[in-house]
């Protein structure tokens, strides 16, 4: 029979160190928060946030424009994953916050605080409260997962976690009608976010049949059976999908999952400072085995307790998911909600168990020394994503300084002069589908000024998307017979010749040789334009915003002959 309310609370002293114990993990939440909101500054829209920005999905190999909030962008997937609550929370975000990216990181945060709670009440009642408190404050600052605590893109990641938690929690608590409804509810608001609630679907069904009350299947039943059907209408957009694949590269992938769980909890995970992925080790096959030889024994010796089947089923299937998905099992942004699931099963495993002292300090002692290892990562992953806020920043600001010449169909993406320059992030969206999203939203790229501020890396970007964007047209002419023409030579000291444009100009080789010509606007490097020589010109024209406190200035590595293309005959 499932146990009651009453059975689940602690009594006498046992609630008062529960209530020890919710004091201290509710002072390091609000320290976490404020820890997690730090590293966050400076931190703005990047990656796939770009994409809820614009409101575009992939369709096949293709991407579609939604101008209106329709349902079909609400449902359509997003890299396969049904995102109906978090597009609905981006609008909301956009609607009232505009690209102020603190919002986003309080609505990021919160989700990570309120997770880490219901983990430590689920596990409070198994182990104890001071042996729940210590994962939980590793959980707080778990920087193994910095995508999932720094970046609000995978604030789905710890809603549907925790609304999963609070369905198990619901059933644990309210063994009636009303807990089966609650947990039917948030397991249908987790489906909606993404897929890590299938696992916990699939874990509340295990529970339920290991209990015996098979008529409240319909609890699991019901979220299972609307992702079924999301899923069979979303094949439309021809993303990849679930894939069937070999069962040995299964048991590998479920195995790299658990080695990145155990060893980032352990903090003896390697991991590149420019990656979000762990490294394996030789210990990982290790302390795989270990765990599921401890598991294996406490089945074997223990009783048969619904919860713990239940929470098996929640681990593979979470492992499961990941690896039929294709995903990388050691990636930061799947390391919290394993850890999470992992962590609450070696809790119910050990429920019953009378935790001496020296384990419980053990406990604390393994995260204390974790904590600084956490903090570092915390901030390798703050240093990643300043760097694709950056460029986000530099080539939407250059985008919009190019004004009503500017290319919609440009992207820095493809141009491989821009990669060049390191223009390449993992989500670039088109120049058109930036200014849409702006003139909806607001802009969030740089300014002029801002733009002159920043390093040479940055500003020698921003030149070229500039000028690729439609700020400075190059094409071939034949030479110029305007009457307004100079000859410009390299200086006796051998420095190259160099011209401001203020208006289109016409320019030709005023050897026999070719000249190659180049341009900058903010940066330090000039980058091509085109190769003039003394029977077919370049001819240059600027396009930017009026007003702009600065001139493309041409360089050139010869003598060459500089005409107005306005007197062109």
């Amino acid at each position: 029979m499932p146990g009651t309310l009453a059975s689940t609370l602690p009594e006498g002293g046992s609630l008062r160190a529960a209530r020890r114990a919710w004091l201290v993990l509710g002072l390091a939440m609000i320290g976490a928060a404020g820890l997690l909101l730090w590293f966050g500054r400076g931190i703005g829209l990047n990656g796939d946030d770009l994409f809820f920005y614009a409101r575009l999905t992939n369709r096949g190999l293709g991407v579609d424009a939604y101008p209106n909030l329709s349902a079909e962008y609400l449902l359509a997937p997003h890299n396969n994953h049904l995102h109906l609550t978090v597009r609905l929370a981006y609008e909301g975000l956009f609607a009232t916050a505009g690209t102020n990216y603190l919002w986003f990181r309080l609505v990021e945060v919160a989700g990570v605080v309120i997770a880490v709670g219901l983990f430590f009440e689920l596990t409070r009642t198994r182990v104890g409260p001071w042996a729940a408190l210590a994962p939980s404050l590793l959980l707080l600052v778990f920087g193994y997962a910095w995508e999932v605590l720094l970046w609000p893109a995978n604030m789905g990641t710890v809603y549907a976690l925790a609304a999963g938690l609070g369905a198990l929690l619901f059933l644990e608590r309210r063994p009636d009608l009303r807990g089966e409804i609650g947990a039917c509810a948030l397991l249908t608001l987790a489906v909606a976010t993404i897929e890590l609630a299938l696992a916990f679907a699939v874990a509340v069904g295990v529970l339920l049949l290991a209990q015996r009350r098979f008529s409240a299947l319909w609890v699991a039943g019901i979220p299972l059976a609307l992702y079924i059907g999301w899923y069979l209408w979303a094949r439309q957009f021809h993303q990849t999908a679930y894939h069937a694949t070999d069962p040995i590269d299964l048991l590998h992938s479920i195995a790299l999952s658990s080695g990145a769980v155990i060893g980032s909890i352990l903090a003896v995970n390697p991991v590149p400072a420019d990656s979000p992925l762990t490294v394996g080790t030789r210990a990982w096959p290790i302390l795989s085995l270990l765990a599921a030889a401890a598991l294996a024994w406490r089945i074997w010796r223990g009783p048969n307790r619904p919860y713990l089947w239940a929470l098996l089923a929640l681990v593979g299937s979470y492992w499961l998911l990941i690896a039929l998905a294709g995903r990388p099992p050691d990636s930061s942004r799947y390391l919290f909600a394993g850890s999470v699931a992992l962590l609450l099963l070696a809790a119910e495993a050990l429920r019953g168990q009378r935790l001496s002292f020296a384990i419980v300090a053990s406990f604390f002692l393994v995260v204390a020394v974790g904590i600084p290892r956490n903090i570092d990562l915390l901030t390798d992953g703050r240093d990643l994503k300043l760097d694709e806020t950056t460029l986000n920043r530099v080539e939407a600001g250059a985008e919009q300084l190019v004004g009503s010449e500017l290319d919609p169909a440009y992207s820095p993406a493809s141009d491989p002069i821009a990669a060049e320059r390191g223009g390449v992030g993992p989500t670039t969206i088109s120049a058109g589908d930036y200014l849409r999203a702006g003139g909806r939203i607001e802009p969030f790229g740089y300014s002029a000024s801002e733009i002159a501020g920043l390093s040479a890396r940055w500003r020698n970007l921003a030149d070229v998307v500039l000028a690729h964007a439609g700020g400075l047209t190059v094409r071939s002419a034949p030479p110029s017979a305007a009457r307004r023409c100079r000859r410009l030579e390299p200086t006796s000291r051998g420095e190259p010749v160099a011209f401001f444009i203020d208006d289109a100009v016409s320019v030709g080789s005023a050897t026999a040789r070719p000249v190659e010509v180049a341009a900058r606007l903010f940066g330090s490097a000039p980058f091509r334009v085109g190769l003039a020589s003394s029977d077919r010109w370049l001819v240059m024209e600027p396009s930017l915003q009026p007003g702009l406190p600065r001139r493309w200035e041409a360089i050139a590595d010869s003598a060459v002959s500089v005409c107005s293309a306005g007197d062109r005959p």
